[in-house]
């Protein structure tokens, strides 16, 4: 093995997470923002526990992970950089992609 070929399962940067219903039409519209964009996005399938899609989106070798805090605006989210553990909460769909884009 020379280390020429990835070990990631996906070409997508960052997995916008459905933790919940109620967050289904926002992560949607996220993740459809981040696309326009110019960003490499999954949006998870379906609403699940968060410590699956956390687990999936190591798995699969994404970079970052957008989730949506229970008691948050509408507007406010974190996005975690997965090799780094790092968390940032931002303030509307530009924000993250600014800070996605310039890491």
């Amino acid at each position: 093995d020379m280390g020429l070929l990835s070990t990631r399962a996906t070409t997508a940067a960052v997995l916008v997470t459905q933790p919940a219903l109620e967050v289904a039409e926002l992560a949607t519209r996220v993740a459809s923002a981040l696309r326009d964009g110019g960003v490499a996005v999954e949006l998870y399938p379906e609403p699940h526990k968060m410590k699956r899609q956390v687990d999936d989106a190591k798995k699969r070798g994404h970079r970052f992970l957008v989730a949506f805090p229970a008691n948050s605006s509408e507007s406010d989210f974190v996005v975690e950089d997965m090799t780094t553990g790092n968390r940032i909460t931002v303030a509307g769909i530009e924000a993250a992609r600014k800070l996605i884009a310039g890491l």
